[in-house]
């Protein structure tokens, strides 16, 4: 499988001085470019170096990036990856990169969150472990998709703390008070309205 992971200098010495002195000698490769927005991009690469002195014949390509926004401190990226990296390509190499973070945050939410992935889904022999995490998948797309077009949920978070704290709320609420749906429930949530009563739906 391919892969573009990110590479630091405290990991890998080696390699950033290759880098260092491909870009003096000029056998770097560069591009430069601005957004809408005013920010530039800066991206150089290298293709085809060692990965580290322990394994000089496993070759990586290189790419450094730096983000300067007006105003704002300059960001900088750098990665490794098994693919050729040209003018090209690089900007969505550099994207592609940048987006590693969501994923990873999508599993932190998952595990330290108030999902527990790591505490409820390892049971049972067979297929119980999988149905456990669709189940859970299926719970946090819902709850995304609620954030996205539900304005009452989207308040509870901003009320309460966190997504976690709403977890426990509504378990809270479900022991203590009689709810008629679901919109009471987050009303409760988001405004913390006790007394609120929603009207009785019309008879059909």
């Amino acid at each position: 499988m391919s892969f573009i992971i990110v590479a630091r200098p405290s990991n890998h010495e080696h390699l950033f001085e290759l880098f260092v002195k491909a870009d003096e000698t000029g056998e770097s490769h560069r591009l430069v470019c601005w957004d809408q927005a005013g920010v530039k991009y800066t991206y150089i690469w290298v293709n085809q170096q060692p990965l580290n002195q322990e394994n000089p014949d496993l070759k990586i390509n290189f790419l450094w990036c730096e983000i300067e926004a007006p105003g704002e401190k300059p960001a900088i990226f750098s990665w490794v990856t098994d693919w050729e990296i040209n003018d090209s390509n690089v900007q969505k190499i550099a994207r592609a990169g940048r987006r590693r973070w969501q994923i990873e945050d999508t599993f932190n939410s998952l595990k330290n969150r108030g999902y527990q992935l790591e505490h409820n889904y390892g049971h049972g022999k067979e297929h119980l472990a999988t149905v456990f995490l669709f189940l859970m998948m299926l719970a946090v797309l819902v709850d995304q998709m609620e954030l996205i077009a539900c304005s009452l949920f989207k308040r509870a978070p901003q009320m309460i703390g966190s997504l976690q704290e709403v977890w426990v709320e509504i378990r809270c609420h479900l022991r203590m008070h009689r709810l008629t749906d679901w919109n009471h429930l987050y009303q409760l949530l988001g405004y913390g309205m006790l007394d609120f009563v929603p009207k009785p739906a019309a008879p059909t």
